[in-house]
């Protein structure tokens, strides 16, 4: 009997098969990349999944854009995406004391990604973070007990 994982794997092979016919840089390589990772996906058990840089990244901005739209998608299985759990383990601030270094990390991240995703990433470095006080809805944010400027604000360039 042939089950539907043995057809999804061989549609993955196919698919394979013919992206060594597409140039890396064309938009029919990106999709059909994404397409084979979430036919991989929807095979794996749950707990063993494992996610692309890019498809973390996506998420990861997705999650931060639309929040509700991005647990609409895990909620509703219309697509193989990592938990909101995973996607804040990811993101956190890597530690000099532990080894790692921001910088090498992200060169490391960078030397892996193509130009479409280069451009994605300066997008993102395009975000600050500015100290500052808000008033809204009749309450003052952002002030400490002492009454100095506390929190952070993210700010986006647009």
């Amino acid at each position: 009997m042939v089950t539907i994982e043995m057809y999804t794997r061989i549609a993955v092979q196919c698919l394979k098969t013919g992206l060594q016919n597409v140039d890396e840089e064309q938009e029919e390589s990106t999709i059909i990349r994404f397409v084979m990772e979430q036919l991989q996906l929807a095979i794996a058990n749950k707990f063993c999944r494992h996610y692309s840089p890019q498809l973390t990244v996506f998420c990861y901005m997705l999650n931060a854009a639309i929040s509700s739209a991005y647990s609409f998608l895990r909620d509703e299985k219309i697509l193989c995406v990592p938990s909101v759990n995973i996607l804040r383990k990811v993101s956190r601030r890597l530690s000099a004391a532990n080894g790692l270094d921001n910088a090498s990390y992200l060169k490391l991240r960078v030397s892996k990604l193509n130009e479409f995703e280069r451009n994605t990433v300066l997008i993102i470095d395009e975000i600050y973070v500015a100290k500052r006080v808000e008033y809204s809805g009749g309450e003052m944010t952002g002030l400490t007990c002492d009454g100095s400027c506390g929190v952070y604000f993210v700010v986006f360039h647009g």
